[in-house]
């Protein structure tokens, strides 16, 4: 009898326990997700159009931030509502940066960068320094 009253014990308040969790989890969930959008998008060399992997792509003045993949794909998640700077990194290609990003709460805006490759650009020549050396013996 006392054995059975105890299981019938815990198994109320088990059943009593995970609405309640799970009723906080969700409020929790929703909360984050009202208040923070995603930004995704593709980075490929400009002049060839083909994915550029590996490129870091961040948020100006966070922490957030994402590597491409293979197919120049990138995703960052849980960035504040809001105005940002998206910036994209490779090495061996120009710097790109998107200013005036809007995210939307619970939406994801897609940005695209198309990165040029340095071998592509100008160069300037700075010329030849001489130097001249006098001796007197």
């Amino acid at each position: 009898m006392i054995r059975a009253l105890a299981t019938a014990v815990v198994t109320l308040s088990v059943l009593w326990l995970v609405p309640l969790h799970a009723a906080s989890a969700e409020s929790t969930v929703w909360v984050q997700q009202a208040a923070t959008g995603t930004v995704t998008g593709t980075v490929t060399d400009a002049t060839s159009g083909t994915p550029v992997a590996s490129a870091q792509v961040s948020v100006a003045g966070t922490t957030a931030g994402a590597i491409t993949n293979a197919q120049g794909r990138y995703t960052i998640a849980n960035i504040g509502a809001g105005t940002v700077t998206v910036v994209a990194r490779r090495i061996g290609y120009t710097e790109s940066t998107r200013t005036n990003v809007s995210v939307t709460a619970g939406a994801t805006v897609t940005v695209d960068f198309g990165v040029e490759h340095r071998s592509k650009m100008r160069s300037t020549s700075v010329g030849m320094l001489h130097i001249s050396l006098n001796f007197r013996l």
